[in-house]
């Protein structure tokens, strides 16, 4: 179960006051782990080719 934050019970009696209705609090969400390792590997290899990409135009004298 996550935190609340400060602003949980603020937020959810504005939003009945104006009719929505809430059916999961909190909702949890789950994340495969195989895809939550491909999301890191692809950011990994995106900063790579960034640092490749900014080493062409800044290298040491």
């Amino acid at each position: 179960m996550s935190a609340k934050d400060i602003f949980h019970n603020a937020v959810r009696l504005a939003l009945e006051k104006d009719n929505w209705n809430i059916t999961h609090d909190p909702l949890s969400i789950t994340i495969d782990a195989f895809l939550l390792f491909g999301v890191v590997v692809f950011k990994i290899y995106s900063l790579n080719h960034i640092y490749n990409f900014l080493l062409m135009f800044f290298q040491p004298i």
